[in-house]
Formats: structure tokens, C-alpha cells, sequence
């Protein structure tokens, strides 16, 4: 006869170790080195300083500027990337990458603060609202969030 033992189901703590890498509770490495997961972003720019002080101050991301290309990392730590010259802008054009936020009315005005412009303001889709802007690159994103987050305090 065999016996097993069921294991109650572990709730993952999660602690940030370094830039691009959390340090769950058992152990395990997430971040950027997640299977088929979008994990390296180059963002095209004729600044690379400005493009990087821009993205620090909106999103809050990590970025190293001390250097000719500057690096970031998201707020989550699972995309890092660098601002690049020698690549076209990709304007409205190509892919579109939205970035999940709080509120999308306090990102559209950090944005704007800090030289970007809204090309589409907030507009509801499903329970989500999502707008679109361009940053002082010319460089052009989506923000989104779940509408009802931050007045019901849960998703």
C-alpha cells in the first residue's frame, strides 16, 4: 500500500532580488527569463536621455541613464529593454504595446507633464478603459486598467 501526502497549497511571497529578477517564496527566479514571455523591449529614439527620463518619471520605471544607451525595467521587472537611435520611430505604425496601470486619467497627465500627448483619450472597452499616447520621441503606446479597480479595491 502506498501513501501520499497532500501538501497544502503554498501562497507565493514574492521579493524583488535585482532588476529584472523576483525571488518567490520557494525559491524560483521570475522575471524576464519566463518562457515565450515578452522580456526584451528596444524602444526607438533620436534622445535616449530625455526618452529614459520620460519613462522614469511617468511609469516609474528603473532606468539606468548613466550611459550612452540607457536601460530600464518595467514596474513588474519582467521587460527590460534599452532606448536605441538608428531606428525609425515607430510612430502610430507597427506594434503597440499598453501598459497596465492604475489609473489611466493620472498616467495621461504624467504623461502630458512630462512632454508626451494623448493621441486618443480615455474610452471604455468591456470593463476596461484604454487610452493611447505619444511620447516626446514620437514613439506611440496604450495605457489600460480595469474600470472598477481602484473604486471597488479589488479585481
Amino acid at each position: 500500500m502506498r501513501v501520499f501526502f497532500l501538501r497544502p497549497p503554498v501562497l507565493l511571497q514574492h521579493v524583488r532580488v535585482g532588476p529584472g529578477r523576483i525571488r518567490r517564496q520557494n525559491g524560483a527566479v521570475s522575471g524576464v527569463f519566463r518562457i515565450d514571455g515578452i522580456s526584451y523591449v528596444r524602444i526607438p529614439v533620436s534622445d535616449p536621455q530625455r526618452a529614459a527620463a520620460f519613462y522614469g518619471a511617468v511609469f516609474d520605471w528603473e532606468v539606468d541613464a548613466d550611459r550612452a544607451d540607457p536601460s530600464f525595467a518595467d514596474g513588474t521587472g519582467d521587460v527590460i529593454g534599452h532606448f536605441v537611435t538608428g531606428q525609425a520611430v515607430a510612430g502610430e505604425d507597427g506594434i503597440r504595446p499598453y501598459v497596465f496601470v492604475e489609473r489611466v486619467d493620472d498616467k495621461l497627465d504624467a504623461v502630458i507633464a512630462n512632454g508626451g500627448e494623448v493621441v486618443t483619450p480615455p474610452y471604455p472597452e468591456g470593463d476596461l478603459m484604454v487610452a493611447v499616447f505619444r511620447d516626446p520621441e514620437g514613439n506611440v503606446l496604450g495605457l489600460w486598467q480595469r474600470i472598477g479597480l481602484d473604486q471597488a479595491g479589488s479585481s
